[in-house]
């Protein structure tokens, strides 16, 4: 079961109907380096942790690697891009049924 099922799924024990799941995705430019090398440090989870777990002097080496990079990207006139994706999850509440008086 994936995330987005899962969600799902819980919006429907939680007493609503109709659900329906799209997706949206993003491409958010970034224009400095050092802002585009900390979404990247900290949002991407696969060079998070890879970076947790390097010793400083190998994390500092990739840093001034990947900023040089951006820059020579940004010289060339192309541009830095973050995507993110988000489920979204639109449902109804069910009415309660309504008790006599």
């Amino acid at each position: 079961l994936n995330r987005s099922e899962l969600l799902t799924r819980l919006v429907r024990e939680a007493g609503f109907v109709d659900a329906r799941r799209s997706w949206r995705n993003y491409q958010n430019e970034i224009g400095n380096p050092e802002e585009f090398w900390n979404l990247h440090r900290t949002i991407r989870s696969d060079a998070r942790k890879r970076l947790l777990s390097a010793p400083q002097e190998m994390v500092d080496d990739v840093r001034a690697r990947f900023l040089e990079a951006c820059r020579q990207t940004l010289a060339r006139g192309g541009v830095l891009t973050f995507p993110i994706s988000a489920v979204c999850v639109s449902a109804r509440k069910m009415s309660s049924p309504v008790s006599p008086a």
